[in-house]
């Protein structure tokens, strides 16, 4: 990890409270604050919401693909989904499904970054 140097004017009563917090918890300021941050970038992460199409290609084989969209606009997903289904059907009567998920980011490694995702079906057509 490379470092930044940064220098603001904060709030001394905050600053204050940061020093508080900071002896609470047996660590040094800057280290607080970038907890503080983290945990903020994280929470700022799993209020945004991202879509995927998703088809299913196998449907025995639990074989699926994501296709066409990735996004944070949920018509502009349904949109591509609608047409990944049109697309198929004119192609190959077997494909059994194609849904919109809704990505939800659950586990951050120590820096931030997402590790594993959740999701939930917003759209479907079968």
């Amino acid at each position: 990890m490379t470092t930044q140097r940064v220098n603001m004017d904060l709030d001394k009563d905050l600053w204050k409270q940061v020093g508080i917090r900071a002896i609470e918890e047996g660590i040094n300021k800057k280290d607080l604050v970038e907890k503080a941050l983290t945990n903020y970038l994280k929470e700022e992460e799993k209020m945004k919401t991202y879509y995927t199409v998703v088809i299913d290609t196998n449907p025995r084989a639990m074989n699926t693909e994501e296709v066409e969209y990735k996004g944070n606009d949920l018509q502009a997903a349904i949109k591509a989904a609608e047409h990944e289904w049109d697309r198929m059907n004119k192609q190959d009567k077997s494909h059994h499904m194609v849904e919109v998920r809704d990505i939800i980011p659950v586990d951050y490694d120590e820096d931030g970054e997402v590790l594993n995702y959740d999701w939930d079906v917003v759209w479907e057509r079968a």
